[in-house]
């Protein structure tokens, strides 16, 4: 699955979206983008002559990382930017560093259904004023792409895709022993609790929350003894690891046709990016949902032991 190119909609194509996200249904409908040919950019600022490209010092830290693979070009340079959540500095160093290079194309850790963050909101209800909220890192880097007319890519699994595996792997015990780990152990478990997706209601609301926690979760480091726990074991091997591969063979599949990238993505997916770059990662199983059937089964044996176990108390 190749990762999406963004082009630049209409207006009233914006109104559409905020609609959708107005009316809940942004899962069900899709950004139309236009089957044009991707025109090559001339890019400014940097020398792509093949070679490997240095950040200036100022420029370079623990949360960017370099990598390198061939391309089409023959050699491409790719900068990887791990960011915070509504950080200012993240934002800026965004914008500084994508400013300083001019990359021909952009990756961004989102997913279709995630885009709208892109656009400013518009209200189309009468005498109703959008809510401006904070601007996030990922339209920092669309909008300054767009300046200078870079390519910009979504390079996240559908968000839908994830939220089911997750449903489809946990159980109703294991959720029961996560409320049952004292808070004190996991600095972030009260924000876990309170997002985890119990039905379907909530799962449209809490589970970008919930996907957030678990990145600073994996940035932060978590006990080993709660490591053991399946359930974060398992939040962590969907949420967190299964989309290090995807994005790690969507950036390759950009970079392969360029000669400079930059990848804007959360800070937790570093480490896992980095692991499996130029790796032979097979996408389709990443991609699948377990059956519901099997899901049913495990939450009826799950009320059971439960029950069990009540009983002998």
């Amino acid at each position: 699955m190749a990762p999406q190119l963004l082009t630049p909609p209409t207006r009233s194509r914006l109104a559409r979206v905020t609609r959708c996200l107005l009316t809940r249904h942004r899962h069900h409908r899709r950004f139309s983008t236009n089957a044009t040919t991707e025109r090559s950019q001339k890019t400014k600022g940097a020398s792509f002559s093949g070679n490997e490209i240095k950040l200036p010092a100022a420029l370079r830290d623990k949360n960017v990382v370099q990598l390198k693979c061939e391309s089409s070009s023959g050699f491409c340079n790719v900068f990887i930017v791990g960011t915070v959540y509504n950080s200012q500095r993240s934002r800026e160093q965004v914008k500084r560093i994508i400013g300083h290079l001019k990359p021909q194309a952009v990756l961004l850790g989102l997913c279709q259904s995630g885009s709208a963050v892109l656009y400013p909101p518009i209200d189309t209800r009468p005498g109703k004023q959008p809510e401006v909220g904070p601007v996030s890192e990922f339209r920092v880097a669309f909008e300054e792409a767009r300046k200078y007319g870079g390519k910009v890519y979504l390079g996240d699994r559908h968000e839908k895709i994830t939220m089911g595996r997750v449903i489809r792997k946990i159980t109703l015990l294991d959720f029961i022993k996560l409320c049952s780990l004292p808070f004190k152990d996991v600095p972030h478990l009260s924000k876990l609790l309170e997002t985890f997706p119990i039905d379907r209601s909530s799962i449209t609301q809490g589970f970008p929350k919930l996907r957030q926690v678990i990145e600073h979760m994996e940035g932060e480091g978590i006990n080993q003894e709660i490591r053991e726990f399946k359930v974060l074991t398992v939040l962590q091997e969907t949420v967190l690891h299964e989309r290090d591969q995807y994005m790690s063979h969507s950036l390759l599949e950009v970079a392969k046709r360029n000669n400079c990238v930059v990848a804007v993505v959360g800070k937790g997916h570093l480490p896992g990016i980095k692991k499996h770059w130029q790796q032979d990662i097979s996408v389709a199983p990443l991609l699948q949902v377990p059956s519901s059937k099997h899901t049913i089964m495990k939450l009826c044996i799950s009320v059971s032991v439960v029950m069990v176990g009540a009983l002998r108390y």
